[in-house]
C-alpha cells in the first residue's frame, strides 16, 4: 500500500521555495507556466497546489484541479477550451497512459500545467513528463524546512520569538519535515510544553503519528522497526527484511519518498519514537534480539547498543553480560559510570547478588555510603554470598 503521509499538518506551512514560486506566478500572470513540483510526503506539494489554485482563480483564470474522474490510475482530462491552469497532484501514482495525456497538454493546449509528484516511484512515463517540464521551468523542489523557516513557524504559534534552543531541538527531532514540524508546534500551541523532551508522552501527537503509520504496509513497517531498534543497514540485513519480498534499496526509496528518513538515510528521530510507541512490545523485543544476534554473529561488541536495549526493557543475558563486563572495565576509574552500567545490567537480567559487591564498591567510591551499606546488608544476609572479600574492602 502506498503511504499517504503528505499533507498532514503541512497545509499551514509556506516554505520559502513555495513562496518564491507563488511570487513568480503573481509577477507574470500572462506568462505560460509549465512546471513540476517534487517533494517527499509531507513537504507541502498539495498546499502549494491549493495556493496556486487560489492565486489563478483570483487572476480570473479557469482552473482544473487534477481534472480526473477521482481515479488517478484512469486519468480522464477534462476539455480545456479556454486559457487556464491544470494542477495535478500525486502524479507518481498515475498510469503511463494518464501521464502521456498530461504530456499532450504541453503541446496541444495553451494552458498552465503544474504536476506534483514524489521522487519515487519514477516510472518511465513520469521521467519523460518531468524531463519535458524541466525544459520549460526548473523543478520546484520541496524538502525539509530550514531553521529560519522553523523559527518563523514557531514564532507564529507562540506569538513570540522562539529561543534558538527550541528551534534547534525542533529541527533535530523532526529533521525539518514540514508535516512533523506542524504537528509538534500544534501540540506546543495547545499547551503541551514537554512534547519535544518527551514526545512519547504526548497522547495527541502519538495518536496522530500512529494513525499515519497504520497506513504503511508490511515491508516498509519492517524497515522502520529495524531502523528504530538500531540496525545499521550498511551491515547485515535484518531477517525480517530478507523475508519482505522487496529489495532493501526499494524499501529505503519508499521510506525516503514518504518523508520518513533524513537526508543521510537515517530515521527521523520523531518517527523512530512513534514507531516504537506504536509497535507491540513483543515485536519490538523480537527485533531487538535480532539486532543482538546480528552484532554478536559479526563478532562486534555490543557497546552502547547494550545500554539502549537495557533501558528499553529488553532482558537478555548477552546484554547483561556485556554491561557487567564494561562496568568492571571502568569501575576503578569511573565508578559513577560503573554504577550505571551495573544497574542497567540488572535491568537486562543479570544476577544482582553476583554484582552486589561491585555495586557497593562503586557506590562507596562516589560517596553514596548509605547506598553501599544497604547493598552490603543484602549481600551479607544471603547464603553463599559471592565476592565477599571485595564487599569488605
Amino acid at each position: 500500500m502506498e503511504t499517504s503521509l503528505a499533507g498532514i499538518g503541512s497545509r499551514p506551512l509556506r516554505p520559502t521555495v513555495a513562496a518564491s514560486f507563488l511570487a513568480e506566478v503573481a509577477a507574470a500572470p500572462e506568462t505560460r507556466l509549465l512546471a513540476g513540483i517534487v517533494g517527499a510526503g509531507g513537504t507541502g506539494k498539495t498546499v502549494l497546489l491549493d495556493d496556486l489554485e487560489a492565486q489563478y482563480r483570483a487572476m480570473g483564470l479557469h482552473v482544473l484541479r487534477n481534472c480526473v474522474d477521482l481515479s488517478p490510475t484512469e486519468l480522464d482530462l477534462c476539455t480545456v477550451n479556454t486559457r487556464g491552469a491544470v494542477l495535478v497532484d500525486d502524479a507518481h501514482e498515475f498510469s503511463d497512459s494518464a501521464l502521456a495525456q498530461l504530456g499532450s497538454l504541453i503541446e496541444e493546449r495553451d494552458v498552465n500545467l503544474m504536476v506534483a509528484y514524489r521522487p519515487w516511484p519514477q516510472p518511465a512515463a513520469l521521467r519523460r513528463l518531468s524531463a519535458t517540464l524541466e525544459q520549460h521551468h526548473a523543478p520546484v523542489i520541496l524538502g525539509p524546512l530550514s531553521n529560519e523557516e522553523i523559527r518563523a513557524r514557531a514564532a507564529e504559534v507562540l506569538e513570540t520569538a522562539p529561543t534558538t534552543s527550541l528551534v534547534d531541538q525542533l529541527a533535530e527531532t523532526t529533521a525539518g519535515m514540514p508535516w512533523l514540524v506542524y504537528l509538534v508546534m500544534e501540540a506546543i500551541g495547545q499547551g503541551d510544553s514537554n512534547v519535544l523532551s518527551e514526545p512519547h508522552q504526548s497522547r495527541t501527537l502519538m495518536d496522530q503519528l500512529r494513525h499515519e503509520l497504520d497506513k504503511i504496509d508490511g515491508g516498509l513497517t519492517d524497515l522502520l522497526l529495524a531502523l528504530s531498534v538500531g540496525f545499521d543497514l550498511a551491515g547485515q540485513i535484518p531477517p525480517a527484511l530478507d523475508r519482505a519480498g522487496e529489495s532493501l534499496d526499494h524499501l529505503v526509496a519508499r521510506a525516503r519518498a514518504a518523508g520518513l528518513l533524513r537526508a543521510d538515510g537515517k530515521l527521523v528521530p520523531l518517527v523512530r519514537q512513534a514507531v516504537l510507541a506504536a509497535t507491540p512490545p513483543y515485536r519490538v523485543h523480537e527485533a531487538q534480539r535480532a539486532l543482538v544476534d546480528t552484532i554478536t554473529a559479526e563478532g562486534r561488541p555490543l557497546g552502547e547498543v547494550a545500554r539502549g536495549l537495557a533501558r528499553s526493557g529488553l532482558r537478555d543475558p548477552r546484554i547483561a553480560r556485556a554491561l557487567e563486563d564494561e562496568g568492571d572495565n571502568v569501575l576503578a576509574e569511573q565508578p559513577a559510570l560503573a554504577a550505571a552500567l551495573y544497574d542497567e545490567a540488572g535491568a537486562a537480567g543479570s544476577d544482582e547478588l553476583a554484582t552486589a559487591a561491585r555495586r557497593a564498591q562503586a557506590a562507596s567510591a562516589i560517596g553514596d555510603l548509605d547506598g553501599a551499606g544497604r547493598i552490603l546488608d543484602n549481600l551479607l544476609s544471603s547464603q553463599d554470598a559471592p565476592d565477599l572479600v571485595r564487599g569488605w574492602t
